[in-house]
């Protein structure tokens, strides 16, 4: 991965929103501000306004419940709309929300995913 300096950047507090388009070739860095920090995202086709993200399919075409590098993200007509090329956390879970090792281990014991 080649660490460039950002076009420009920008905070987005809780509660607020952000859109934008994203180019082939461009990519999109989420930095969590703290340990309970998280995003909710919606992902379309500027092509094709009504494709969107599908989580579903996301997930059963790469036969995972948890995203991290290496995955990508399935519109609802089978398409990719993006990829994940690095992760610091190591995985993130669409279907339980804000989750980590540490809460999942008190809530239902040491387990490994």
């Amino acid at each position: 991965m080649y660490l460039i300096d950002p076009l420009w950047t920008y905070a987005l507090h809780g509660g607020a929103h952000w859109s934008g388009v994203l180019r082939r070739g461009h990519s999109l860095r989420l930095i969590a501000d703290g340990a309970d920090a998280n995003v909710a995202a919606l992902l379309y086709s500027r092509e094709q306004p009504l494709e969107r993200y599908n989580m579903a399919d996301t997930l059963k075409a790469q036969h995972t419940a948890h995203l991290t590098t290496g995955c990508v993200c399935y519109s609802d007509m089978g398409r990719i709309l993006c990829a994940i090329t690095a992760d610091s956390c190591g995985w993130h879970d669409p279907l339980g929300g804000l989750t980590d090792q540490a809460g999942v281990d008190a809530q239902y014991g040491r387990s490994t995913f």
